[in-house]
């Protein structure tokens, strides 16, 4: 199992178990971040790792994004700057990009989030 994909076991009364997996795009985003910035996305995606979409639902980090598709894609928040745009499949978090807050926001329609 390389970087673009985690397990995790979290127990509450029993295993759930995540899995977190990068897309192509997401791993080149985290290559090429500095040592700082990578290491608050390495944080973003163990929390990830340990947590469902129920468990995150009204948390501050994650925002669905509305978008003309209906994909459903969301955008987790890693640090001031950097977001995840994941998508969540029953166990399973796919990162599909990492990007900057300002590029995301120029990308969704004005009351995209």
């Amino acid at each position: 199992m390389g970087r673009a994909e985690f397990n995790v076991f979290r127990f509450l009364g029993s295993v759930i178990r995540m899995n977190v997996h990068l897309q192509d795009r997401a791993e080149v985003a985290l290559r090429s971040l500095d040592p700082p910035e990578r290491e608050k996305v390495d944080a973003a995606l163990r929390m990830l790792k340990e947590t469902d979409l129920d468990g995150l639902r009204g948390s501050q980090k994650l925002r669905a994004l509305k978008l003309a598709s209906q994909e459903k894609l969301y955008s987790f928040r890693a640090s001031n700057i950097l977001r995840l745009i994941v998508s969540y499949r029953p166990s399973k978090w796919v990162v599909e990009d990492i990007m900057e807050r300002d590029r995301l926001a120029r990308l969704l329609p004005a009351n995209g989030r």
